[in-house]
């Protein structure tokens, strides 16, 4: 299991260990769950262009965002992992607030500038 799917269990407990592997396997279609096309965290990432990470540090897939921050460096890439406080996953979908604002901003900047240029 994820070390942050077992810290956050108490406060996240509307998202069971189960919900979460039955809906990968959804998602996966029935290909090997360690496939790179199913997540990015086991593909060859050697000459990608810069990758901008943005996750909370409470949410479910903290682990993942930052191990695939990891392997990004780790293969020589570029890449920024922006965390939050207090939010939750695809926060900046939700324009409502001054989060979310701050975070379309940053992928803006980063669309336009992905070099930190």
């Amino acid at each position: 299991r994820l070390r942050a799917l077992q810290f956050l269990q108490p406060w996240a407990g509307w998202i069971a260990y189960d919900v979460l592997r039955h809906y990968a396997k959804l998602y996966a279609a029935g290909k090997d769950m360690y496939d790179s096309e199913i997540s990015p965290l086991f593909a060859q990432l050697r000459d990608i262009p810069p990758i901008l990470i943005m996750a909370d540090d409470q949410e479910i897939l903290l682990d993942d965002a930052t191990r695939l921050a990891r392997n990004i460096t780790d293969a020589g890439g570029m890449v920024k992992l922006h965390l939050t406080h207090g939010l939750w996953h695809v926060w900046p979908m939700y324009g409502d607030f001054p989060e979310s604002a701050i975070a379309l901003d940053l992928i803006n900047q980063h669309v336009l500038h992905p070099s930190g240029d």
